[in-house]
């Protein structure tokens, strides 16, 4: 505002002015006003300038994207693109569905990695989408503290039963769906969890695009988190118990899920890989993956970027271990 008074000042010599200088109280009163209520203003001063601005919210830093995470509307990005919008932007945005995997997204829109990345990031940023993990049967799901939450919250329930309810189908009771959410659990299969609960049975369509949505809108939601399982390899049985201390290669559901890794593994396992996103040569066996076996890399992210499916990777694994070419554990959590 100095600069464009200054600029005026020079012009029309409006602060020097009686007759023009009276008005600046007006106008900064109604900047004030005006910035306050709607964030913007449009203040005419004369017949060749006028006043424009505009506050933008400061959002904070989306966390990193990664090659094996599921983009997920949550607006519908078509209502927001333009002409105007970046060309990469425009051929990442018709493949995000909730399933394609950041690398699937790059590979369909013909864009490198990094860039769908940057694009996925971007609309991260500005809350158009969330990032959830692959869904598979094999997956493994528990509930958290807040699905309590919606035992007194009567729009919530609504919104659930809407949400995982089949089409044509009475809608399934807010009791069931609650039931079913607590009956999740370590070491419990999305599989074994359908047979275990019978889930046919109560209107929800278990075929993984129908099931899916049970799933992500509970990650969504924060009432459920995905357990991941992350393979370690170790230089004896003994190195397990002795400076891991986890029980039968399972480590019990923790405060934070996301980065404690770093303090569980121990010197003794060697320096950690990074995340690495592409690999030259990534062909799939136990000499490329091995050194990816250090505890931090989840198999979402070893699948992707090995191109297998996680029932491959663990036969895999298990054959090598048994064949004692390494001693795996595995760590979930």
């Amino acid at each position: 505002m100095a600069r464009t008074f200054r600029a005026l000042e020079v012009e029309s010599e409006f602060l020097s002015k009686s007759e023009t200088k009276k008005e600046l109280q007006n106008i900064l009163e109604q900047l004030v006003e005006d910035l306050n209520y709607y964030s913007e203003c449009q203040i005419p001063i004369n017949d060749a300038n006028t006043i424009n601005l505009k506050l933008f919210p400061i959002y904070p830093d989306p966390p990193p994207v990664r090659d094996f995470q599921v983009p997920v509307c949550i607006i519908d990005l078509e209502m927001v693109m333009d002409k105007y919008c970046d060309l990469t932007m425009r051929r990442v945005v018709p493949r995000i569905n909730g399933v394609n995997t950041i690398k699937k997204i790059s590979e369909l829109a013909d864009v490198r990695v990094d860039l769908a990345r940057s694009c996925v990031q971007h609309l991260l940023y500005y809350g158009c989408v969330k990032l959830v993990d692959i869904f598979q049967f094999s997956n493994v799901y528990a509930p958290k503290s807040h699905l309590n939450s919606m035992l007194n919250n009567i729009e919530a329930q609504n919104n659930c039963i809407d949400f995982v309810t089949l089409n044509g189908y009475p809608p399934v009771s807010f009791d069931r769906i609650f039931s079913l959410y607590c009956a999740l659990k370590h070491e419990l299969s999305v599989k074994d969890w359908i047979e275990d609960n019978e889930v046919w049975n109560h209107h929800i369509d278990v075929r993984i695009n129908a099931i899916r949505r049970f799933f992500i809108y509970g990650v969504l939601k924060g009432y459920i988190f995905r357990i991941h399982k992350y393979p370690l390899i170790m230089q004896s049985s003994a190195v397990v118990e002795e400076e891991l201390g986890y029980i039968n290669g399972t480590i019990k559901e923790q405060k934070s899920y996301g980065g404690g890794m770093a303090g569980l593994v121990s010197s003794s396992v060697g320096k950690s890989v990074s995340s690495i996103n592409y690999i030259p040569n990534n062909n799939f066996s136990i000499s490329n993956i091995k050194r990816f076996l250090d505890g931090k890399h989840c198999f979402d992210e070893l699948c992707t970027m090995f191109d297998c499916s996680s029932k491959e990777l663990e036969e895999l694994l298990k054959e090598k271990d048994k064949e004692k070419e390494i001693c795996l554990r595995f760590l979930s959590f």
